[in-house]
């Protein structure tokens, strides 16, 4: 049974304009039926993050490629990055820290480790929310596109959740929702082996959070099937990151609009 704030938390909607529909999902005693977000629909909702308890902590994890192809999608993220930090810094109330990484499983952190990102800078009279804004800005800038060119989403979100230089990012005790951003399908599970198959990644993952901590995984893709793409070959649907999307009660969204922050 739910507690009331986790009943809460699944009301939140973590808004990278993510207009596709809410996978739904029904406990009906040991089975679970996820009826998937149908593909090519487009929403102009603006969802508002509701009002949490004052004492909720979600840590915010985007895991950005950053090879050859991702410029275009890179400064589509930089050109809407007001619109996705706005709810966070009009609201008092979330406890939120915010990280970037890459897909690269090579690269250090690029913002939120080293040096906090977080819902404290807000009460900080140095920074005022433009030059929040503008850190983020900075950290997506700084990506690049000359990473790997395989990509490693669900390798890097475990690397940095269990290599003891990173991994004081993540709060045992909060919500985790990781954010994923790329036009390749992910690698993980093809290279590392059984380890990154999606329930596995996911058992991991929740290990290392306390039982009352949701986890939830959203993604903005330049994928085939798509609205808007016009890439070949890859497609959403039946890829591990449609999965771990619908099994977490993620949202999903086309990257290949210029809007989609």
């Amino acid at each position: 049974m739910f507690s009331r704030e986790k009943m809460m938390l699944n009301k939140f909607i973590i808004f990278l304009g993510f207009v596709s529909l809410l996978a739904c999902q029904k406990d009906d005693g040991e089975y679970v039926y996820y009826d998937n977000p149908p593909r090519q629909e487009q929403s102009d909702s603006q969802y508002d993050i509701p009002n949490l308890f004052n004492d909720t902590k979600i840590d915010i994890l985007f895991v950005v490629d950053n090879s050859g192809s991702m410029g275009g999608i890179q400064k589509n993220i930089v050109v809407n990055s007001e619109l996705f930090m706005a709810n966070f810094l009009k609201n008092n109330f979330m406890k939120w820290k915010v990280g970037i990484i890459s897909t690269d499983r090579g690269d250090d952190p690029y913002l939120g480790f080293k040096r906090k990102f977080d819902y404290q800078l807000t009460h900080d009279p140095n920074h005022t929310d433009a030059t929040i804004v503008s850190m983020f800005k900075t950290a997506v800038n700084s990506l690049g596109t000359s990473g790997d060119a395989s990509e490693f989403v669900f390798y890097n979100t475990l690397r940095m959740m269990t290599d003891g230089r990173f991994n004081n990012f993540f709060r045992s005790d909060a919500h985790l929702a990781v954010i994923m951003v790329t036009d390749e399908k992910e690698q993980s599970y093809s290279r590392y082996g059984a380890k990154y198959e999606v329930y596995s990644l996911l058992n991991s993952i929740r290990a290392l959070k306390d039982s009352e901590s949701i986890v939830r995984f959203y993604g903005a893709f330049d994928f085939a099937d798509l609205q808007d793409c016009n890439s070949y070959g890859d497609v959403f649907e039946g890829s591990p990151f449609e999965t771990i999307i619908n099994e977490t009660g993620g949202l999903y969204m086309s990257a290949c609009s210029d809007d989609f922050g």
